[in-house]
């Protein structure tokens, strides 16, 4: 054993291995026993939400589900994000990820208004509900410019009809695409001042249905190190 100086500034044992590294556990799972990691979604059962766009092409003020840092004080932290595909509208259902500037560094500021998602609770039992950051479906975002926002992930189905055969969204032959933002997809997004990320699902002729499971944590400046 040796020690160490915790964030309190408290010495404390910590382990090492043979060459005195610290031996300690990944930041994630710290931040669900201190009750800063939440998650939204629908329910068993839910009704799964319409993408809401008739077009070739998506409307960038009409994501299908969002989630959005506070304007001050927290920062968030996108964990995983699935897209759950029920009903493809028999025709080519696309989807998009784009991240965004801070609300008040894009052109307009951006401001996300709609209907909050139901079901949003914290990973941590002993802690109440009550993230700080918003989980929305159905939003609509004020006109960003291309300079506002990145993709980090764009697709759509390979195979048309839900009742024919599984669409293949990436994950094989399967109706489910999964986000893991703190694994395969490379370095964490720090969401921060209103910054938020923002889910595009759309097809071209007709509506498709979805449902959603987003993971987050919400931490301060000092959980990020």
């Amino acid at each position: 054993m040796a020690q160490f100086i915790d964030r309190g500034n408290v010495p404390v044992a910590a382990r090492v291995t043979g060459n005195r590294d610290l031996i300690t556990s990944p930041s994630v799972l710290r931040w669900v026993a201190e009750g800063k990691v939440f998650q939204a979604g629908q329910g068993c059962e839910s009704t799964a939400v319409d993408c809401g766009v008739n077009s070739a092409t998506i409307d960038e003020t009409l994501p299908t589900f969002s989630l959005q840092a506070p304007p001050v004080g927290v920062f968030v932290v996108p964990l995983e994000l699935k897209i759950m595909m029920t009903d493809d509208g028999d025709t080519l259902s696309n989807w998009q990820i784009c991240f965004t500037k801070a609300a008040t560094l894009c052109a307009t500021t951006m401001k996300i208004s709609g209907t909050a998602m139901h079901h949003v609770s914290n990973l941590n039992a002993t802690f109440n509900n009550g993230a700080a950051s918003v989980a929305l479906y159905t939003p609509t975002v004020s006109a960003l410019t291309v300079a506002d926002y990145i993709s980090i992930g764009k697709g759509h189905s390979v195979v048309d009809g839900t009742t024919t055969g599984k669409p293949n969204l990436g994950d094989g032959a399967s109706n489910v695409k999964t986000y893991c933002f703190l694994g395969k997809e490379g370095l964490p997004h720090i969401m921060a001042n209103g910054s938020a990320m923002l889910v595009y699902l759309y097809t071209a002729t007709a509506v498709s249905k979805w449902t959603t499971y987003i993971q987050w944590a919400e931490l301060t400046a000092n959980d990020l190190y």
